[in-house]
C-alpha cells in the first residue's frame, strides 16, 4: 500500500489525464488574472499548480515588451508535467520550462524568484499556510505574488454546505483535496507568511440550479463591495522586505 503522498500524486495523475490542455487560458480564475496581472516583464516566474500549461504557455505568448524571462511552470503530477512540456514543444515555446515540483516542499533556492503565481492550488495541498510559506521563501525581497482560489464566504459555500449536510460532497471535479477557504481567512495566512497586500479582485456570483450548471450573475461582478463574497477573488501582494 501507498503512503497518502503516493496516493494522492495517482490521484491527480489520473485526473490530469482525463483533461486536455486548457489552450485559451480562459478559464474564469485566469481571465481574471489576465485582467489584473501587474507589471512581470523580464521577471524570472514560478507558476506553481501549473496544470497542463494554458496559462503558462499564454504568459510565454505576451508581446516582448510584457513578457517574462523566463517561466517555470511546475505542477505535483508528472501528468500534467508531461502535457504542458508536450504542448509547449508544439507551440515552440522558448522562456517556459516544465518541471515536477511539490508546493509542500519546493527544490528552489530562498530567494530566486521574482514572481510566484498560484492559480487555484492552495484549496487542494494538505496545508495551505505551509505552500505560502514556501512561495514566501522562494521569492526574493519584494517579489510579486498572485493567487486565486475557490471562495466559500458567499452562495458557493453555502451550496457546499448544503450539499455536505445531504450527503453529497463536493469535489471540486474529483480532486481528492478539496479545503473550503475563503477570502478573508486566505488574506490573513498571506500576511502572516511575510507578505504585504497590494490588491484584491473578485468576481463570479452563481445561484445553483437543480440538475444544470450554476447561473452565473454577471451583473453582480459590477458591485465592488461584494468581492468578498465573490466564487473567483484574485489577490495581489509582496514580499516585504
Amino acid at each position: 500500500m501507498g503512503t497518502p503522498l503516493d496516493e494522492a500524486r495517482q490521484a491527480y495523475d489520473a485526473w490530469h489525464g482525463q483533461h486536455e490542455v486548457d489552450e485559451e487560458a480562459d478559464a474564469p480564475w485566469h481571465l481574471l488574472a489576465r485582467a489584473h496581472l501587474p507589471d512581470v516583464a523580464g521577471l524570472r516566474v514560478l507558476e506553481i499548480g501549473c496544470g497542463r500549461g494554458g496559462f503558462a504557455a499564454w504568459l510565454d505568448g505576451l508581446p516582448e515588451h510584457l513578457r517574462p524571462a523566463a517561466i517555470l511552470a511546475a505542477d505535483f503530477s508528472e501528468t500534467a508535467v508531461e502535457k504542458g512540456r508536450a504542448f509547449a514543444a508544439r507551440r515552440g515555446l522558448r522562456r517556459v520550462t516544465f518541471q515536477r515540483e511539490d508546493l509542500m516542499g519546493l527544490t528552489l533556492a530562498d530567494g530566486s524568484l521574482d514572481a510566484a503565481f498560484s492559480f487555484e492550488t492552495l484549496e487542494h495541498v494538505p496545508t495551505p499556510r505551509r505552500a505560502l510559506a514556501e512561495l514566501h521563501r522562494v521569492l526574493r525581497p519584494g517579489g510579486l505574488l498572485c493567487v486565486t482560489f475557490p471562495n466559500y464566504l458567499g452562495l458557493q459555500g453555502l451550496h457546499r454546505t448544503w450539499r455536505e449536510l445531504t450527503g453529497r460532497p463536493w469535489t471540486e471535479g474529483g480532486q481528492p483535496i478539496n479545503h473550503p477557504l475563503t477570502l478573508p481567512g486566505v488574506l490573513a495566512w498571506i500576511r502572516l507568511a511575510g507578505f504585504a497586500v497590494e490588491a484584491v479582485h473578485g468576481e463570479g456570483h452563481y445561484l445553483p440550479v437543480p440538475r444544470r450548471a450554476p447561473l452565473r450573475l454577471r451583473a453582480l461582478d459590477r458591485a465592488g463591495p461584494l468581492k468578498w463574497l465573490a466564487a473567483h477573488p484574485f489577490v495581489v501582494a509582496r514580499k516585504r522586505g
